[in-house]
């Protein structure tokens, strides 16, 4: 168990940092909009003060105190359950994406979103690393209970 604990805060950390370190980039250096693959995939600085996908626009406190307790949660549970690596793994990407967001909300009053994607003529909404991971955790989360099931 202590290998996954220590597996659970290196991504955690991990996560956290390169998703900072990308939208501190952004902030800093893009300008305006850079398309990389036509028609796909632009690099964009989008503030967001909403979440679920830019829904909820304005509600940054709301969100704050949201991920306060989802953070709490999680680090309940994770203390709780008997953990493997995958478990370490889901609950890591969870924590460290409303982390990297709960950052922003608080430091700048919005979260930074710059991934920007399209798919047939359908504008998919923009995100950043910490959207992605807990996406990716909450699928990995939903797996384990199917697979449990």
């Amino acid at each position: 168990m202590v290998k996954n604990s220590v597996l659970f805060s290196i991504i955690v950390l991990a996560v956290v940092v390169v998703d900072q370190v990308t939208k501190f980039l952004i902030k800093t250096f893009l300008v305006e909009k850079i398309e990389i693959i036509p028609n796909f995939f632009n690099l964009v600085y989008i503030t967001n003060t909403g979440g679920l996908f830019g829904s909820f626009k304005g509600g940054n406190l709301s969100f704050i105190f949201l991920s306060l307790i989802v953070i709490g949660v999680i680090l309940y549970l994770y203390n709780k359950l008997v953990v493997d690596k995958i478990t370490a793994v889901t609950y890591g990407l969870i924590l460290a994406g409303v982390i990297g967001n709960l950052i922003d909300r608080i430091f700048l009053g919005f979260v930074v979103d710059w991934l920007d994607f399209m798919f047939f003529g359908w504008h998919y909404p923009t995100f950043n690393v910490a959207d992605s991971c807990i996406v990716i955790g909450i699928f990995l989360l939903f797996f384990q209970y199917i697979k449990k099931k």
